[in-house]
C-alpha cells in the first residue's frame, strides 16, 4: 500500500513547484470540505469507500428505473464486481466489515452502456479522478486487455486505487500495474503508458500526469461526477490531457453538470470554478456528439470529423456541433428527457392528468400535442391547482392516472399538492430535469431489477447463480476447486 508520508511529500514539492494561489488550489478534492478524502483512521475504514455512490441514494429509485431489466451478461458482470471488492475487503480487515455497493453497480452498469454504444474493448482508457477505482476494477473484469491509467490526487482515494491494484495482480501472478509514485520514491525511471503492454494498469498523481500523458493514446476519458468538484487548475489540467491524450477516434465521456449554475460560496466555504468543458474543448476541435439526461447529465464528446462523431451523425443522433456552451446542451438534453418520457408513456399505455394552463409555451409545444397518443388523458389547470379549486382536486383524486405530468415554474409547489392528495407512497418516483416539467409516476409503474431491493454486500446477496469462483473473477488464475 502507498505510503502516506511518501504521497503527501511528493504532493508538497509539487505544490511548492507553483505559484501561492496555484499550489493552495491544486491536486486536492476540491469540495471536500471535511477532508473525508484525505485521513483514514484505519483500513477498515477505507473500506467504506468501495460504496461511495451511497451519496447518491436519492436519486437511486429514478437511476434503477431508467437502468430497468439487466442482461445475463450485466447480472454476472454484478456478481463478480462484488465478489472482487469482498475479497478486497477481506484483505482490509478481517471484522466483516463490508459496504452496500447497489449504487456502485447501477452506476456503473448506466456508465458502461453508454460507452460501449461508443467503443469497442480492449480500449485504453485514461480515468481523471478515480475514487475507489471502481471503473478500473470494471475495465478488467470486462475485458482483462484493456490498458487503464488512473488519476487522483487525495490521499485515502490513491490509497484504495493501489491496493486495488496490487490485488489483481496478486490474483493473477501477473505484473500488469505500475504506480508512478512508487518509481518516483525509487529515483527510478518509470515505464511509458505509450509503450504499454495490453492490460497494463498505470497509476498516477494529478501533480504527475501532464507530463505522462502519451499524444493521441487513450480510446476513453473517463471523467465521471468530477468537472466541478476539483479546482479551477486541476479542471484545465484535465483538459490539457484530453487534449494531448484523446486518440484521433477517442471519446470522452463526461458524467454530471457541464457548468455550475451557481459557482459561489459553495457550503458557504469554498467558491466553485466557473469554467465550462464545452467550449475549452471545442477550441480543441472536441465536439459533443451525445447528451442525455439519464439520473445525470451524460455527454460524450470526440474530435469533429472523427469515426465516432460521423458514426453518431449516421445513426441519427442530434447534431450538438454547433452547441457554444453547457447551457446549450442542458436545455437540449432538457427537451429531449421530457419528449422521451411522453413518447415512453404512450408506447406503454399509460393513463395521464395533465396539469398546465392553456397558451403556456411548454404545455402548448411540448405537453399537450403527446396527449392524445396516451391511453387516456385528462387536463386540469395550474392555476385553479394552486388556488386550491375543490373541482380540479376532486378530478384528479377520481382518475386512476400511472403519471401526473405537471407543466408549471410553480410545478414544484404543485407536485407537494398532488402528493399530498393522493399520498406520496402511490407516486413514489419523481421526475424532472432543465424545463419546468415534472413526472409524477405511481408505483404500479415503478420498475427495478430484484438485485437492488435489498443490500449487496456479498456476490451471495445477488439472487440466482452460486457466487463466481477466483478463477471467474481473476480469468488468470488458478481455480481452488480444480485441483480438489
Amino acid at each position: 500500500m502507498i505510503d502516506k508520508a511518501i504521497f503527501q511529500t511528493s504532493r508538497d514539492v509539487a505544490r511548492m513547484r507553483l505559484p501561492e494561489a496555484e499550489a493552495r488550489n491544486s491536486f486536492g478534492y476540491y469540495i471536500d470540505i471535511p477532508n473525508n478524502w484525505e485521513s483514514y483512521r484505519s483500513p477498515e475504514e477505507l473500506i467504506g469507500w468501495f460504496g461511495i455512490h451511497v451519496t447518491h441514494i436519492a436519486q437511486f429509485p429514478e437511476l434503477t428505473q431508467n437502468l430497468g431489466a439487466l442482461t445475463p451478461e450485466e447480472i454476472s458482470w454484478a456478481r463478480r464486481y462484488t465478489a472482487f471488492f469482498d475479497i478486497a475487503s477481506q484483505m482490509l480487515a478481517t471484522t466483516g466489515v463490508r459496504c452496500d455497493l447497489r449504487y456502485d453497480i447501477a452506476e456503473t452498469l448506466t456508465d458502461w452502456r453508454r460507452i460501449l454504444k461508443f467503443k469497442q474493448l480492449p480500449a485504453r482508457i485514461l480515468d481523471f479522478g478515480a475514487g475507489c477505482a471502481r471503473q478500473g476494477v470494471s475495465a478488467f473484469l470486462r475485458d482483462p486487455g484493456n490498458v487503464y491509467v488512473a488519476v487522483d490526487g487525495t490521499l485515502a482515494a490513491y490509497t484504495l486505487q493501489n491496493f486495488v491494484f496490487a490485488l489483481i495482480d496478486t490474483a493473477t501472478g501477473g505484473r500488469g500495474s505500475f504506480d508512478l509514485l512508487d518509481f518516483e520514491a525509487a529515483q527510478a525511471q518509470p515505464p511509458r503508458i505509450g509503450e504499454a503492454r495490453p492490460g497494463s494498469r498505470f497509476h498516477v498523481p494529478v501533480w504527475l500526469i501532464e507530463d505522462q500523458v502519451p499524444s493521441r493514446f487513450f480510446d476513453v476519458v473517463l471523467a465521471s461526477h468530477v468537472l466541478f468538484e476539483l479546482s479551477g487548475y486541476d479542471f484545465m489540467r484535465l483538459i490539457h490531457c484530453i487534449d494531448r491524450g484523446l486518440a484521433d477516434d477517442g471519446i470522452v465521456y463526461v458524467r454530471g453538470e457541464l457548468n455550475a449554475v451557481d459557482p459561489r460560496d459553495f457550503f458557504d466555504a469554498i467558491d466553485l470554478h466557473s469554467y465550462e468543458i464545452v467550449p475549452l474543448l471545442r477550441q480543441r476541435g472536441i465536439v459533443p456528439i451525445h447528451c442525455e439526461h439519464d439520473t445525470y447529465l451524460t455527454t460524450v464528446f470526440a474530435r469533429e470529423g472523427s469515426a465516432p462523431h460521423r458514426a453518431a451523425r449516421a445513426r441519427g443522433e442530434r447534431d450538438l456541433t454547433a452547441a457554444q456552451s453547457g447551457r446549450d446542451l442542458v436545455l437540449d438534453a432538457g427537451r429531449s428527457f421530457v419528449l422521451a418520457k411522453l413518447q415512453q408513456f404512450a408506447a406503454d399505455g399509460w393513463r395521464a392528468v395533465a396539469i398546465g394552463d392553456e397558451g403556456e409555451t411548454f404545455f402548448e409545444e411540448l405537453v399537450r400535442p403527446a396527449l392524445p397518443k396516451l391511453a387516456a388523458a385528462q387536463v386540469l389547470s395550474a392555476a385553479a391547482m394552486t388556488a386550491g379549486d375543490a373541482d380540479q382536486r376532486r378530478k384528479i383524486r377520481e382518475f386512476d392516472a400511472d403519471v401526473v405530468i405537471i407543466c408549471s415554474h410553480d410545478g414544484v409547489r404543485i407536485q407537494a399538492l398532488v402528493q399530498d392528495m393522493l399520498g406520496r407512497e402511490q407516486f413514489p418516483l419523481q421526475l424532472h430535469y432543465s424545463y419546468p416539467i415534472f413526472f409524477l409516476i405511481r408505483d404500479r409503474r415503478v420498475r427495478r431489477e430484484a438485485i437492488f431491493d435489498q443490500p449487496i454486500r456479498t456476490a451471495a446477496d445477488i439472487p440466482g447463480a452460486r457466487p463466481p469462483r477466483l478463477h471467474e473473477i481473476f480469468p488468470e488464475a488458478a481455480d481452488p476447486a480444480s485441483a480438489r
